[in-house]
């Protein structure tokens, strides 16, 4: 199950390049106990997949590698804001 949303500013946005890609990703975290949240991708964003997979910034390294392990790698990955 997904963590609740992080303060504003704490956060970063991985964008995927589908739906399926990013809730994998999501149930690849939660298997690791990260804390990943799926959320729709801002309006400040475009995005072809509409939503975005939302992780603390700080522990965005630990976060890449798992998911790189898993050959899944995000198209992109910003701070709103």
């Amino acid at each position: 199950m997904s963590e609740p949303a992080l303060p504003e500013g704490t956060h970063c946005l991985l964008f995927f390049d589908s739906v399926r890609t990013t809730m994998k990703a999501e149930r690849l975290l939660a298997d690791r106990s990260v804390p990943a949240k799926l959320i729709p991708t801002p309006p400040e964003f475009s995005s072809e997949c509409g939503v975005v997979l939302q992780v603390e910034c700080l522990g965005s390294g630990p976060v890449l590698a798992a998911l790189r392990a898993e050959g899944i790698e995000p198209k992109r990955m910003c701070a709103p804001g």
